[in-house]
């Protein structure tokens, strides 16, 4: 009889936890539905429409300033040489001019380099060849 009294403790028991469970989730429920009225509600105002309005006539002047600065610019002759300037170096790339130059360039510098290490590496082989003698004549006297 313990046992079965037992039993429907732990059965009200598990009732009790379900029914805290359960109206936790209709709360996740009621939060969700609410948040989803706020944002409607939001979206749909006045003062949102009225925002994006503004929004995109402020956009539309922007673009209009910036188009007539940029052709207002594009007029200089300050703006047409550098365009020039440009175009020829493109014609010097396009030509091989410009690689040829920067292939000699980094050859010249990688040579500099490689004799420096070579000088470094000598240096540091003829200390350590004057060491390795020092330590052989120790050793003979010994």
């Amino acid at each position: 009889m313990a046992k079965k009294k037992e039993e429907e403790v732990k059965g009200k028991e598990e009732k009790v936890e379900d029914k805290k469970s359960n109206e936790i989730v209709q709360e996740f429920r009621r939060l969700g539905d609410n948040l989803k009225e706020t944002i409607e509600a939001a979206w749909d105002s006045d003062q949102r429409k009225k925002m994006s309005t503004d929004i995109q006539e402020g956009l539309r002047h922007l673009s209009d300033s910036i188009e007539k600065a940029a052709t207002e610019i594009g007029e200089k002759p300050q703006v047409q040489k550098l365009r020039d300037d440009v175009d020829d170096f493109a014609a010097r790339v396009r030509s091989g001019e410009v690689g040829d130059k920067a292939r000699l360039g980094l050859k010249s510098a990688l040579d500099k380099v490689n004799t420096e290490l070579e000088k470094t590496s000598a240096s540091l082989r003829g200390v350590k060849e004057e060491d390795e003698e020092a330590a052989e004549k120790a050793e003979d006297e010994e």
